[in-house]
């Protein structure tokens, strides 16, 4: 799949629509907005971290006046350790996505729930080389701190968030349904 048509919409296939769920199955399939909601909130915090350390915002009181990149270099390691963090988590949520919800999905699923799972499926693949390059870019703004690698660092966390967040506005468009009618637990 080329990384262009990732965000397309046109070229994400729809399932079918489960229509009148009760309130019980509506809120069980709302579960998965809550938990991308989560893992939204900390991408903002990665974000902005990013901007405050691009602003020069953020870094720890001086030690030594003659040492100007140290307070640079810590904000670096600060932000390297935040943004490891979200993407380990990242990678656990799609994790559990694979190997449970759409599994049990998939073991019920009519025909057009199994290509939007293929397709959420393949977009982990796309959106886990996004986190690799993203860990790359923040660990050579840590060992080799200056603005190219700040530069590059920031352009990969820009594509990082745009591709999760059309993602799960697509997943949640396409799963809420199934979840709650078939009760799968996220």
């Amino acid at each position: 799949m080329a990384k262009t048509t990732l965000l397309d919409d046109r070229t994400r296939p729809k399932g079918p629509t489960y229509e009148g769920l009760d309130a019980v199955q509506a809120r069980h399939g709302e579960v998965l907005a809550h938990i991308h909601a989560s893992h939204l909130r900390e991408l903002t915090k990665v974000t902005r971290t990013m901007a405050e350390v691009e602003a020069g915002e953020r870094d720890l009181p001086a030690l030594s006046a003659a040492v100007e990149t140290l307070p640079m270099a810590e904000a670096y390691r600060s932000f390297g350790t935040l943004c490891g963090r979200e993407c380990a988590l990242l990678t656990f949520h799609h994790d559990a996505e694979e190997q449970h919800v759409f599994p049990a999905l998939r073991r019920r699923a009519p025909e057009g729930l199994i290509a939007v799972l293929d397709r959420l499926a393949a977009e982990h693949v796309i959106i886990h080389e996004h986190i690799d390059a993203l860990a790359e870019a923040a660990r050579s703004v840590v060992n080799e701190p200056g603005p190219q690698a700040f530069a590059r660092c920031r352009d990969a966390l820009t594509a990082l968030e745009r591709l999760v967040r059309s993602h799960f506005r697509y997943e949640e468009g396409e799963l809420a349904g199934p979840i709650g009618f078939y009760g799968v637990p996220v």
